[in-house]
């Protein structure tokens, strides 16, 4: 029994169910088709997960090694992150 979890970048995402000794009673087959879409949207929320915590992780080293002042700031304009807070210790605009 397989079912087809995604489609990425030109490859089919497919989980394969086995069974040696005895086929999967129709019992299984509902229990199986009913949580498919639960099963394919954990496996895009794992891979879009991964996808943006590489990218962040991109960024981070960029940020570290990038010349000149940049900083990181949050919702209500505080500093989160910088080379050395220090040089932008100041109120957050409003």
């Amino acid at each position: 029994m397989a079912g087809m979890l995604a489609v990425m970048d030109d490859a089919a995402h497919i989980l394969t169910l086995h069974r040696t000794h005895q086929p999967f009673a129709e019992r299984e087959r509902e229990i199986l088709n009913a949580i498919q879409p639960h099963l394919v949207n954990s496996y895009i929320n794992a891979i879009v997960h991964s996808k943006a915590r590489n990218s962040a992780t991109q960024i981070q080293a960029a940020i570290e090694t990038a010349p000149g002042a940049y900083g990181c700031f949050d919702a209500q304009g505080n500093v989160t992150c910088g080379p050395e807070r220090g040089w932008m210790n100041f109120s957050p605009m409003r």
